[in-house]
């Protein structure tokens, strides 16, 4: 997956998420899809930011994404649904 920390400043990361349930809450905002938490035993903790915008999985572009879908998308893929 691909976030960035803030719109206006468009770092990216790229990120390689394990299978299985990541342990992130994604929140839907006005600039995208954003990280709203983090559980302490996420493979993700200090990979992905409180406040991150979710901007692409898998080479797929979610910047314009609901939460909704960009969770359903992630749980697919990562063989949790």
């Amino acid at each position: 997956a691909s976030f960035i920390d803030k719109p206006s400043k468009r770092v990216r990361r790229e990120v390689f998420a394990p299978a299985g349930k990541l342990g992130i809450i994604v929140d839907t905002s006005s600039d995208g899809p954003v990280v709203h938490s983090i559980k302490g035993d996420s493979p993700l903790v200090g990979k992905v930011f409180i406040g991150d915008y979710i901007i692409a999985v898998d080479d797929e572009d979610t910047s314009d994404w609901s939460a909704h879908y960009v969770t359903k998308l992630v749980a697919r893929k990562s063989g949790s649904a």
